[in-house]
């Protein structure tokens, strides 16, 4: 058996090895051995005869400088260049002969084709009134001819620029002859250009910017910010010319070739290799960049070579990595008829301009393959409004790169045919009256406009629609593309009132054509509607004005990036505040979104691509729409949605069963800001807003929270109801919901249609009850941040730096949201919470990292009667640690107490007589009256070998509370902040925290050791599963680590690194150790959110990584031998619902559904045969034999959180339900009620400890 796989194991690096080898032979048949000869010189009269001609824009001023040039050339040489309008140029004139072209984007298309290829900048606000650009161009063809460029915006500019090329012609003419050399003049004035003037670059900027890029190279997995910077900097000398610039541009080059020549992962992977720096994003970037300053002063051949084989390694890679080197892959592109993703279309950029570069000036053949893949790509996909992709901020990439190729190649089909229009009014309908875009699909944030201003200013150039230039000016937005080109118009900007009401966009053909047949059937299903019947994306909007409100409901549940959010109400935004969100990056299924979910007999199905759009009509300022999706999961889901803005929104799901069934069925919403489950109505906060949610149908609720964003926590509430229907029955969710500038809303409403509220079934009579033996509820709560009713300060800030409030806005990372006091001057600034409230800390933010900025010291005090008599001396605030935003750097400062007061006051002393007090933010932590202590970690051992078992309880304050068989305390240690992984061993207690520490504690509770594990992508590596094992099977355990920054690593238990390895992709989850392949030493099962197993060996190498495709999110691991041969299958489950089985190699065996988030997995042995155990979310626990075939399932009414093995049977969490005992076949045996929802337990020496979600822990007797 070794010897078939050590054979395997040769067979399979040999092919690898040839694979490389062949690559590398494939490298040195295109590596350029010898640099292009440079068109340095641009004749424009030889041997007495024009080489030239004068291109200048129509119109009598355009006309008058061309005849000012021509007069000046005729009387130097006594040849006088013919002057040809634009509309007259070809192809041929562009090859046989060398062209001035005056003008600029607007007014002349020659000149404009120079801009949209980057060779030219002026528009109509670069060069500023009176300014001008004058730039030689080198063969920017390939055809052996220069362009001099005259580029102007105004009368006085065109003027000034050809005075000075007069001027050059005066020095450099003479009889007969004419030739210029390398130009770059650039002049710029003020008025009329939008952008400020530039700066000259100092000695000690440019010094800093190059110690920036070293430190980029300095933090593994941020290399690709190096990549976008080095571009950047050869196009600001392109744009500014500025010669620092280009020696920025020379020495980030240097150390990026640096970094391809000795990175350990290139080198080891080849070119083929995962793209962890997403090299094909920047490549195209990369030739543009290297063709515009390759004529610039400086360069050695030597050097010039080195650059041009480094871009053209880019290209070449970003084919080799898609894998279009091959024949097959080349003709594919030559044919396509589709559209697209981003991740196609950016390494297409780089066919195209990688392809003109290296076809037109090294000939080289592959530049033809990488030429029909780009064209064939773009051609295809000028023909549709929308690429393959359905989400926030990655939509408008394609369409950004389909108008980039439109205007560079002169295929103006997307543009003519109404395309770029039509993808234009998606993007401006996608803003909500914040000017912030929702964030559907893979999208985690919805504070921003990702990727809109990119493409608004080309749009704006290309349609003349001034409503691109509008938005641009009111979101404040600097729009250019991605190489820096702005597209400047003169087009009024006139607002988008067309788009005030109901708006709809339809969904193209082309994206339709893909349902169910774009590679991915498991996740895209088959279309369930005629195309005529589906639409993209609905809105409704009562106005611009920052309080009016808007909603966006989407049609569709399709397309790379996308989500199943179909039907779903992707954002409400009312009263000034976005209040119904999505924002989510991986998570995609319907659960975390503002929808329906739907089980069958206990099993989930993917969401259908479409609804339809019944009805839409906007009549009194109220909105009235109904929606329907058709065949999802055995249901018609109907969603009607009545919209009164300024006073509430009514949204009424009908569920309509087609087939009869046990359904499960979820009424989902997604809200950002403080909230809480008052009754039948969820109540949520954004300081003095407020929003309501009423449920109006009486389905039980449950509040969950999901993460914080820009300052605020995303809760999920969920609305739940189960029932067996025949086909035709009906549920009904009814909700209704409102926003309040000025605090929470009133909903004074009821629902008379239905006659009967649900009912829930109990668990099944003659169940036992289990003993329950004692609680514990003394866990310390976790101080949060309290709310501010009011702040003032004397004396107030500078006004430049006002209002007050910017310091408990919830941001501190920059100017703008910050306070700057008066030099040399104390301040006492005063927070008013508006109740006496329990005061644990106080954390400011200040800036003290710049000369003028200096604080000697802040001081504390606190009063209930505003400092009347009433003062308490709190201490001093001492600076604790920093926070980095880029190049600005908050000091933390922070001070503990324990006190009561309603008053917080600080006092600044500014270091000396010239520093101010500069501050970003400032918080105040405590306790609100009755809130309980949030329990977030469990683990239990027997810690001190006595042979009972001890448990461990970590909180969100950081906070580790040991508790003994009998349920009292035996220790507590503040670990830092939020415990994010716990596990414990004989003799210590391991855990990790929210600010990315890994510690361990013995068995006294005293800290033995920490350490900070280290980052990779600039991810802090926050701990996320930590499991105990021997590893190299010397007797002592390692300590196994799961990290955010996606890492596993393996350390000593003295916290000694032992590896650490970078796996494929995203967060870790779950993990799991076993000897998998019978082989006698451990595997590591390495959980992650993305989409792929990770299986690595004990010495951290992947061994199996992105086999097939599943997911997102593994959210429970275990292993068993289910085929009785020694070797164990990995299994996992998903947040979806799928249970999936491979084997150590990473071949999958067989794939299940539950229903919903799988949150335990087990392999059991019963009456001899294998098992395997599975509960989830959906409310089930299965059971499945060793082919993943059901034996049992049991639907215990809630959501399963935790099922353990104990004896003869399992104990469940079983949250509303308690805690249920079930037999080895499925039945319940016994149930405990609990005092409050179990969300988490384990189970020891028959007695369950479970953590409820009322911040208590009870102990139950569980035999």
């Amino acid at each position: 058996m070794r010897t078939k796989q050590f054979a395997f194991l040769l067979l399979a690096a040999t092919a690898a090895f040839a694979d490389r080898a062949a690559d590398d032979a494939a490298w040195e048949t295109i590596r350029i051995k010898q640099e292009r000869p440079l068109l340095m010189e641009t004749p424009l009269v030889s041997n007495g005869a024009a080489a030239a001609a004068i291109v200048p824009a129509d119109g009598e001023l355009w006309n008058n400088a061309a005849a000012k040039l021509q007069a000046a050339v005729a009387e130097k040489t006594g040849v006088k260049l013919p002057v040809v309008a634009p509309a007259k140029i070809t192809d041929a004139d562009w090859a046989s002969r060398h062209l001035i072209v005056i003008g600029n984007l607007l007014n002349n298309p020659v000149f404009a084709r120079l801009y949209f290829n980057y060779f030219a900048c002026t528009d109509a606000a670069y060069t500023g009134n009176g300014g001008y650009e004058l730039r030689s161009i080198h063969d920017p063809w390939g055809n052996g001819h220069n362009v001099i460029a005259v580029g102007a915006q105004d009368k006085a500019g065109v003027e000034a620029g050809v005075a000075r090329l007069v001027a050059l012609i005066n020095e450099r003419a003479k009889d007969g002859e004419l030739k210029l050399g390398r130009l770059m003049e650039l002049k710029f004035t003020k008025k009329g250009r939008r952008a400020p003037l530039e700066e000259k670059l100092t000695a000690k900027g440019i010094a800093d910017r190059k110690e920036a890029i070293a430190n980029i190279y300095a933090r593994p997995g941020t290399e690709r910010g190096a990549a976008h910077n080095t571009i950047k900097f050869a196009m600001l000398y392109h744009r500014t010319g500025d010669p620092g610039w280009l020696e920025l541009y020379r020495d980030a080059m240097r150390q990026h070739i640096n970094y391809y020549a000795t990175n350990e992962y290139i080198l080891q992977e080849g070119p083929r290799r995962y793209d962890r720096d997403f090299r094909d994003s920047w490549a195209y970037g990369m030739v543009i960049a290297w063709d515009l300053v390759e004529e610039s002063p400086g360069w050695s051949d030597e050097e010039r070579l080195k650059f041009t084989n480094h871009v053209l390694r880019m290209v070449w890679e970003s084919n080799l990595y898609q894998n279009w080197d091959r024949e097959s892959s080349v003709a594919k592109w030559r044919v396509f008829g589709s559209i697209t993703h981003n991740h196609h279309t950016w390494p297409g950029l780089a066919d195209l301009f990688g392809g003109w570069y290296f076809l037109r000036h090294y000939k080289l053949p592959v530049a033809k393959d990488w030429l029909d893949i780009a064209l064939g790509m773009f051609r295809s996909c000028s023909l549709s409004s929308k690429p393959w992709e359905d989400s926030a901020g990655y939509q408008w990439i394609p369409q950004r790169h389909v108008l980039t190729y439109a205007l560079a190649s002169g295929d103006r089909t997307f543009i003519e045919q109404g395309h770029a229009s039509q993808t234009g009014k998606a993007l401006l309908q996608a803003l909500d009256s914040l000017g912030r875009q929702p964030a559907w699909g893979d999208c985690g944030g919805f504070t921003s406009v990702s990727g809109m201003p990119e493409l608004m200013c080309a749009l704006e150039y290309a349609t003349g629609d001034g409503r691109y230039r509008w938005a641009i000016e009111w979101l404040g937005a600097d729009a250019r593309d991605e190489m820096e080109a702005p597209f400047w118009t003169n087009v009024a900007p006139k607002r988008p009132d067309d788009l005030v009401g109901v708006a709809v966009t339809r969904l193209p053909k082309m994206h339709y054509d893909l349902f169910g047949r774009s590679g991915r059937s498991d996740i895209w299903q088959a279309p369930n509607l005629p195309f005529e019947e589906t639409f993209d994306k609905l809105t409704l909007r009562s106005g611009w004005a920052e309080d009016d409100d808007y909603l966006m409901l989407d049609g569709t549940a399709a397309g790379s990036h996308g989500h199943l959010d179909g039907n779903c109400i992707i954002a409400f935004t009312a009263a000034g505040a976005q209040w119904l969100v999505d924002a989510e990056y991986i998570r995609r299924i319907p659960k975390y979104h503002c929808g329906v979910t739907v089980l069958r007999d206990g099993v989930s199905a993917i969401m259908p691509p479409s609804a339809r759009l019944d009805e839409a009509v906007w009549t009194n300022n109220t909105a009235r729409v109904r929606t329907t999706m058709p065949h999802y999961n055995g249901m018609t889901w109907t969603r009607n949605i009545e919209f009164v803005p300024k006073r509430h929104v009514t949204v009424i799901d009908e569920l309509t069963a087609e087939q009869s069934g046990d359904y499960s069925l979820r009424c989902c919403w997604r809200v950002a800001g403080e909230s809480m489950l008052d009754g039948d109505t969820l109540r949520t906060r954004q300081r003095e807003k407020g929003f309501a949610l009423r449920n109006l149908s009486g389905q039980r609720q449950e509040l969950v929270y999901i993460k914080d964003f820009a300052g605020l926590p995303i809760h999920q509430l969920y609305q739940r109801q189960s029932a067996r229907l025949r086909a035709g029955e009906t549920v009904r969710f009814v909700n209704v919901f409102a926003a309040s500038k000025d605090g929470l809303p009133n909903l004074d409403a009821r629902d008379v249609a239905s006659a009967t509220k649900p009912k829930y079934a109990p668990m099944p009579a003659g169940a036992k009850p289990l003993r329950t033996l004692w609680r514990f509820a003394d866990f310390p709560v976790t101080p949060r941040p309290l709310k501010v009713a009011s702040i003032r300060s004397d004396p107030p800030p500078r006004e430049a730096y006002s209002p007050l409030e910017k310091l408990i806005d919830g941001a501190s990372g920059g100017s703008t949201t910050s306070c700057m006091f008066l030099a040399g001057k104390p301040v006492n600034i005063v927070l008013d919470l508006g109740t006496p409230q329990r005061v644990r800390e106080v954390c400011v933010r200040s800036w003290e990292k710049l000369d003028g900025w200096g604080i000697k010291g802040l001081t504390l005090s606190v009063s209930d009667d505003n400092f009347q008599r009433d003062v308490r001396a709190a201490g001093e605030l001492a600076a604790t640690g920093t926070q980095t935003f880029g190049r600005n750097v908050n000091t933390i400062r922070t001070a503990s107490l324990n006190q009561t007061a309603r008053y917080v006051r600080i006092t600044g002393e500014p270091a000396t007589a010239k520093s101010v007090v500069y501050l970003a933010e400032i918080e105040v932590l405590g306790e609100t009256p009755g809130e309980k202590a949030k329990l977030v970690a469990l683990a239990s051992a027997d810690l001190d070998g006595d042979g009972k078992s001890e448990t461990f309880v970590g909180t969100a304050g950081g906070e580790i509370v040991a508790l003994s068989a009998s349920g009292k305390r035996l220790w507590q240690t503040k670990v830092g902040s939020s415990v994010t992984a716990l596990a414990a061993g004989k003799g210590l207690v391991v855990y990790g925290t929210d600010d990315a520490v890994l510690g361990v504690l013995a068995a006294d509770g005293s800290k033995a050791a920490e350490v900070k594990p280290p980052m990779y992508r600039g991810v802090p590596s926050r701990v996320r599963n930590i499991t105990l094992a021997d590893l190299d099977g010397d007797g002592a355990r390692e300590i196994v680590i799961g990290c955010d920054s996606w890492q596993y690593m393996a350390y000593s238990s003295a916290l000694k690194l032992v590896w650490k390895t970078v796996y494929y992709a995203h967060g870790a989850t779950v993990g799991h150790v076993a000897d998998l392949d019978g082989d006698g030493k451990p595997e590591v099962i390495a959980g992650n959110a993305y989409y792929s197993l990770q299986i690595l060996n004990h010495r951290g190498k992947v061994l199996s990584g992105r086999s097939g495709s599943f997911g997102p999110e593994q959210t429970a691991v275990t292993s068993g031998d289910l085929r009785g041969d020694g070797k164990r299958a990995a299994i996992l489950g998903t947040d979806g619902g799928l249970v999936l089985a491979f084997d150590a190699k990473g071949g999958k065996l067989w794939e299940t559904n539950v229903g919903d988030r799988v949150t335990t997995l087990h392999c059991d042995v019963v009456g001899g045969k294998p098992r395997v155990i599975a509960a989830s979310e959906s409310g089930y626990v299965w059971a499945f034999d060793a082919s993943g075939k059901p034996i049992w399932k049991r639907d215990l009414g809630e959501p399963v959180k935790r099922l353990v093995r104990d004896g003869d049977g399992y104990v469940a969490a079983a949250s509303a339900n308690g805690i249920v005992r079930l037999s080895l076949d499925g039945k319940v045996e016994a149930v405990a009620t609990t005092p409050a929802p179990v969300i988490d337990l384990v189970v020891s020496d028959g007695q369950a400890t479970a953590l409820m979600a009322d911040g208590s822990a009870l102990g139950v007797a569980t035999r």
